[in-house]
């Protein structure tokens, strides 16, 4: 997998997210960004383009995770920013990429279970589920149980970063 590939696979998770969570927005729960801080997809992205886009993040971003800009554009733009994007991620890189993620997912988990407790679900499975899936994805198997296990702090990061790297397949 190319570096850009990545890249542009984490801002589409971005995205998605923010597209599951817009209606919600809109019929009047406009805590709902509040409530899912967590999805905030800047360090994972950092990981390789290495504060190319310095504070201007969101700015440099914007237009694709908003549909101003195809991802054919966004590649483009951050192409010309670092050219190394086009090599091939490194497990190193994949690894690092993937402990962002599961900590996201780990903090969305807790936060959906901590309402569902309390009587209040979010059913929005575009963007209650897209982490794991995505990391699955990167990972080329279902590792959803390695996840939850880590989510309900049955093992810890160390040890799912550990399966995770045991699996074959890994690009």
């Amino acid at each position: 997998m190319k570096k850009i590939d990545l890249v542009t696979g984490i801002l589409e998770l971005d995205k998605t997210i923010t597209t599951g969570l817009d209606p919600f927005y809109d019929a009047g729960l406009s805590e709902i960004y509040e409530i899912f801080s967590m999805f905030n997809f800047e360090e994972a992205a950092n990981v390789l383009l290495k504060g190319v886009l310095g504070n201007f993040f969101s700015e440099g971003t914007q237009g694709f995770r908003h549909g101003n800009e195809d991802k054919e554009e966004l590649s483009k733009y951050l192409l010309s920013k670092k050219a190394s994007l086009s090599e091939t991620v490194t497990i190193d890189e994949l690894l690092e990429v993937i402990d962002v993620l599961v900590d996201i997912e780990k903090e969305r988990y807790m936060t959906y279970n901590k309402f569902a407790d309390m009587g209040v679900t979010f059913d929005i499975p575009e963007a209650m589920e897209c982490i794991q899936d995505f990391i699955c994805k990167l990972v080329d198997s279902n590792i959803g149980d390695a996840i939850y296990g880590y989510c309900d702090e049955e093992i810890t990061k160390e040890e799912l970063l550990d399966f995770i790297l045991g699996k074959k397949g890994v690009f």
